[in-house]
C-alpha cells in the first residue's frame, strides 16, 4: 500500500516536474510553448495530455486538463521517479491538474486506473500546500481517497512533508486476499531519511484464502491486520495477526479444536488430520502460517488461488510443535 501511494503521489507531484522541468532538470520554461516542446519528448504511448493553459487573469497559475499516465509495476524504478521531483518548478503559484488519470498494470491484480484531480499551491518560497482526490472503480479495487498537506520542496532537493489520508468506502479484490469497506485516516509523512506511513484503518470485512475475518483493523508504521474469526464467542473468537513486513500470520485460538472447526467449516481440510485431532484439546495455542516459496505476499496476489498452506502448531510449554498442511477451500 505504502510503494502505491508514493508512486500516486510522484503523479501528483511529478506533474510539476514533467511539465515544468527542462531537458536537464535544473531551469524551468517559462511559458506554454517552452512546455510543450518538452512533453514532444515522451513516448505518447506512455504519457500524453490534452489541453494545457495559463490562467487568464494570473498567468502563474496553470491548469492540466486530460493527464494521462500508463506505467506497468515491474518497469518502475522507484529511486529514480522519485529524485527526478529535484527539479522544482518555478514561475508559478499554482498547479492545478484536472481529469487525470493515472493507469498502472500489475501482473497480479491487473490494470488499474485512478482518476486524480489536485491542486498545489505554492507559498512564501519553498513551501507548498497540496489537496487532491485520487477514486478508482473496478472489480479488484474501488478507492475513494482525499489528500491533503504541506510540504517543502528546494531546488535540488525532492519534496519533504505531511500529507493526511482520507479513505472512504475502499474495497480491495483478488482471489487470494480481499479487504471490504475499508475507510479510516493515515499519515504519509516524506523526509530527507524516506517515508513513513501510519494508518489507523478498519474495514467491515475480510476474506483471506477462502476463510472471512471481521473486526478487521490496520495500524501502525509496520501496518500489522488484525481481525477475528465469524461466529465464535464462546470462548473467544480466533485472533488473526498478519504482520506485512515480517510476512507473517499468525492465528491465536481458545483451543486447537475450535480452529479445526472453523477451517473446515469453510471447506478446508488438514493433510495430516488424524494427528492434529489428537491434540484438539490444546488451550491456547499459536497457530504460525509459513510464508510460501517466493515470499506471502507473492503467494496472496497471484492471480491463480493458493492450493495450501504450510502451518506451525505451537503452544507454550510444549516442547513438540505439531507441523500440518491446509488444503485451501477453492
Amino acid at each position: 500500500m505504502r510503494a502505491l501511494l508514493v508512486l500516486l503521489l510522484i503523479a501528483i507531484l511529478g506533474g510539476s516536474y514533467w511539465w515544468f522541468a527542462s531537458d536537464k532538470g535544473v531551469t524551468a520554461p517559462s511559458g506554454t510553448e517552452q512546455v510543450s516542446a518538452y512533453l514532444s519528448q515522451f513516448n505518447p504511448e506512455a504519457l500524453s495530455l490534452e489541453r494545457l493553459v495559463a490562467d487568464q487573469t494570473n498567468n502563474k497559475k496553470i491548469i492540466l486538463q486530460g493527464l494521462k499516465i500508463d506505467q506497468i509495476w515491474g518497469e518502475i524504478n522507484w529511486r529514480n521517479a522519485y529524485k527526478t521531483l529535484a527539479a522544482r518548478p518555478t514561475n508559478i503559484d499554482t498547479l492545478s491538474i484536472q481529469g487525470a488519470r493515472f493507469t498502472l498494470y500489475h501482473p497480479a491484480v491487473g490494470l488499474l486506473n485512478f482518476d486524480i484531480g489536485a491542486q498545489i499551491r505554492f507559498e512564501n518560497g519553498d513551501n507548498f500546500t497540496l489537496n487532491g482526490k485520487l477514486t478508482s472503480a473496478q472489480k479488484q479495487l474501488s478507492l475513494d481517497l482525499a489528500l491533503s498537506g504541506q510540504g517543502t520542496w528546494r531546488e535540488g532537493e525532492t519534496p519533504t512533508g505531511t500529507f493526511d489520508l482520507q479513505f472512504e468506502q475502499t474495497n480491495f479484490n483478488v482471489i487470494n486476499f480481499q479487504l471490504n469497506r475499508l475507510s479510516g485516516a493515515a499519515t504519509l509523512a516524506i523526509g530527507n531519511d524516506g517515508l513513513r506511513f501510519t494508518p489507523t484503518l478498519q474495514a467491515g470485512g475480510a476474506n483471506i484464502c477462502g476463510l472471512p475475518w471481521q473486526n478487521v483493523r490496520i495500524a501502525g508504521e509496520d501496518m500489522t491486520l488484525t481481525a477475528q474469526s465469524l461466529g465464535q464467542g464462546t470462548p473467544k473468537p480466533l485472533e488473526l495477526s498478519i504482520a506485512p513486513k515480517a510476512e507473517k500470520i499468525n492465528i491465536a485460538a481458545a483451543t486447537l479444536g475450535m480452529f479445526l472447526e472453523y477451517i473446515e467449516r469453510y471447506g478446508a481440510e488438514l493433510q495430516k488430520h488424524q494427528q492434529a485431532r489428537t491434540y484438539s484439546a490444546l488451550d491456547d495455542i499459536q497457530i504460525h502460517v509459513q510464508a510460501p516459496q517466493g515470499g506471502l505476499w507473492d503467494a496472496l496476489l497471484q492471480p491463480a488461488p493458493l492450493p495450501q498452506i504450510d502451518i506451525l502448531i505451537q503452544k507454550d510449554g510444549l516442547k513438540t510443535h505439531i507441523a500440518e498442511t491446509i488444503l485451501l477451500p477453492h
